[in-house]
């Protein structure tokens, strides 16, 4: 079994290198595109997020893992693919938009990408999570007008906005791949000043699945994402 490893590089285009999970030496190394990120092996492909640090290069490499050769997708709603998830034959691709001159964010959101190199837009995000066959984001851009969650079903391709219970200021979210249940992870407000505390202990918040509350757990300063030990 291989586990892969992506490398920003230098120029325009990173590596991504395939590690043996068992002895840890070097299998193969792909040439990928501009400051590659995130990854995810769908079938016999990895795609891989090159996000060319938001500068306008931005693309997704698809390795054939079978052939040992890259493809590189480029598209008008590729501008800065960061975080990649795998569900059936397609790619789930979390792309942070673009900035303006006074870093309003704009187009944060899910693409979802194909081998053939087919992009559709899916659902407004800044951060994303994979579960139950749904996508669920929170969408907060920077310099926009509030967040707002949403709940995307890739089975029927329906969006709903839903609310969750007790978030000041969402820092990441994620799902439990065997119960199916959400967590967010909010910063607390600042006594003094009304804003998101980055200098204090933050919380989680559990969900189930349909997004019903279930409890609350403290935790430490600045969190950034969360991993299940399964």
């Amino acid at each position: 079994m291989e586990g892969f490893c992506s490398c920003y590089g230098a120029g325009n285009t990173s590596t991504v290198a395939a590690i043996d999970t068992v002895d840890y030496k070097l299998q193969a190394t792909y040439t990928t595109g501009s400051h590659s990120d995130g990854m995810a092996v769908v079938g016999d492909k990895l795609f891989v997020a090159d996000s060319d640090y938001g500068s306008g290069n931005a693309s997704v490499s698809v390795i054939d893992l079978k052939a040992g050769s890259v493809q590189t997708i480029k598209h008008a709603d590729i501008t800065n693919p960061m975080q990649v998830a795998a569900v059936g034959n397609y790619a789930y691709v979390l792309d942070y938009g673009t900035y303006d001159e006074s870093w309003n964010q704009t187009g944060a959101g899910v693409r979802r990408v194909a081998a053939d190199g087919t992009v559709t837009r899916l659902v407004d995000g800044t951060a994303m999570a994979v579960g139950n066959n749904r996508i669920y984001t929170v969408y907060a851009p920077y310099g926009g007008d509030g967040t707002h969650y949403y709940i995307y079903n890739i089975t029927t391709g329906q969006k709903t906005e839903w609310e969750p219970e007790g978030i000041f200021s969402p820092a990441a979210i994620a799902v439990d791949p065997i119960t199916g249940d959400i967590f967010i992870v909010s910063y607390n407000a600042n006594p003094d000043t009304g804003y998101p505390a980055y200098n204090m202990p933050s919380y989680v918040n559990q969900y189930s699945a349909d997004g019903t509350f279930k409890q609350r757990f403290d935790c430490g300063v600045g969190p950034i994402s969360l991993v299940f030990n399964t």
